[in-house]
């Protein structure tokens, strides 16, 4: 299976290549248009005027430079509103460039062009103007990007018909970076999917990256393509941080895409936040969740979605071991619960669920993992829970796991005390696994 993606990458400053004059003889001003396009301007032009789009992005924006640790700008205004505007604004003078280039136009020197109006209109925190901690160092160890832009970035996919854009507007300690996806239809680039966040509505603004977008080829039956998009709220200071991914199926150029799935987790900085794979009807993500016992500290978490026309439900393998099962089994909702449930115990299952389910459970696992030889593939985890504010115990329960190779699991029963026939300790249980190499 061939799946087709795109990795983004942090954006470090680059400058713009590819150089080229305007035809001889032609006019000042379509040779200053003709540069632009191309990501340079003649060797002998003047500077061109500043875009009056432009102008009015920075206009948006001044106000709001060394106020967003406050949430407001200047005159106490709230911030949510000026910086949404701003994102639209940045959004919209782009595409009218794309409205320039043809179906075969080189990306790389459009983003350089791009880049540099941007530059010389004083919207880059860290532009070439200016080292970035002059413009935006809040304190000693935060950065207060409000205020200002960052480069864009411009892909093109697998899939030539296709561009991904990346842009990003400045918040305390970060970005808030924001993707769209365009098609070529007849003529022209047409916006055919986005992942905004509207921080008009948010009380507060966090740094919200998105790293990595992926899209699938259409599925059988003449389904529109898929595209994933996941990332990360990386404040500056913890290691633990919200992440998020969404799944949609594409439709035709005059339709809204179909979301799928949205979902936002607290995960575990490792080597990165989440990891994504994608094909024509499935969809896999796994990042690091805390686990339950802070001595354990956190385990890989699985989603993995599989896929129809207008529909996304989780599939196996719902965990990677025993004790991660008993986790998502207790923190999802019996509707869940009872789908990874043996039906000929569900009333006790149903009853052991109800007590002790939460959003975020907390407590100690009371052994090693025990592998029930006598009964053939079943695992028993132990657990002592307790309560999240006080840590004061509020119950014991044992769980029988069934567990099928690779990592088919289900719930096949709780008990009260623990069954005997459980007598081999499996520490290979508990190790830690991973989908993705």
């Amino acid at each position: 299976m061939e799946f087709r993606h795109w990795v983004s990458q942090k954006r470090h400053g680059r400058s713009g290549t590819g150089q080229e004059s305007a035809r001889a003889g032609g006019s000042l001003a379509a040779a200053i248009l003709a540069a632009s396009l191309l990501g340079c301007a003649a060797a002998d032009a003047p500077s061109p005027s500043p875009d009056p789009k432009l102008v009015q992005l920075r206009t948006t924006l001044l106000p709001l430079r060394g106020h967003a640790d406050e949430g407001k700008d200047e005159e106490g205004h709230r911030i949510g509103p000026v910086l949404m505007a701003a994102k639209l604004q940045l959004r919209d003078w782009v595409e009218r460039r794309l409205g320039g280039l043809g179906p075969a136009a080189d990306a790389a020197s459009f983003e350089a062009a791009i880049n540099g109006e941007l530059d010389r209109s004083d919207l880059l925190c860290g532009g070439d103007r200016d080292e970035v901690a002059p413009r935006c160092m809040a304190d000693e160890v935060s950065f207060d990007e409000t205020g200002f832009v960052e480069r864009i970035e411009l892909k093109r996919l697998d899939d030539p018909s296709h561009l991904l854009l990346r842009t990003a507007v400045g918040v305390y300690c970060g970005v808030d970076e924001s993707a769209y996806l365009y098609a070529w239809r007849g003529s022209a680039w047409r916006r055919v999917w986005e992942d905004e966040d509207d921080v008009a509505a948010r009380g507060t603004h966090f740094p919200r990256h998105i790293d990595d977008v992926r899209t699938s080829p259409a599925g059988e039956g003449g389904d529109g393509a898929l595209v994933l998009s996941s990332g990360n709220y990386d404040w500056c200071s913890s290691n633990i941080q919200g992440i998020f991914y969404g799944l949609w199926r594409l439709r035709g150029a005059a339709e809204v895409p179909t979301l799928l799935v949205h979902e936002e987790h607290d995960a575990f900085r490792t080597d990165s936040f989440i990891q994504t794979s994608l094909g024509p009807d499935q969809a896999l993500i796994e990042f690091r969740s805390l686990s339950l016992d802070g001595g354990v500290h956190s385990y890989e978490s699985v989603r993995h979605f599989a896929v129809s026309a207008d529909a996304a439900v989780r599939d196996d393998p719902i965990a990677l071991g025993p004790r991660a099962f008993v986790q998502e089994w207790l923190e999802n909702d019996w509707a869940a619960a009872s789908v990874w449930s043996a039906p000929e115990r569900s009333t006790a299952l149903r009853r052991a669920h109800t007590r002790f389910h939460a959003d975020h459970i907390y407590g100690e696992y009371l052994d090693t993992t025990r592998r029930c030889p006598v009964l053939g593939e079943l695992w028993q985890v132990g657990i002592e829970f307790h309560n999240l504010a006080t840590s004061i115990s509020t119950g014991t329960a044992y769980f029988l796991v069934r567990w099928r190779p690779p990592y088919r699991f289900a719930m096949a029963d709780a008990r009260t005390t623990p069954d005997a026939r459980c007598t081999e300790l499996d520490e290979g249980a508990d190790q830690d696994r991973t989908l993705f190499p």
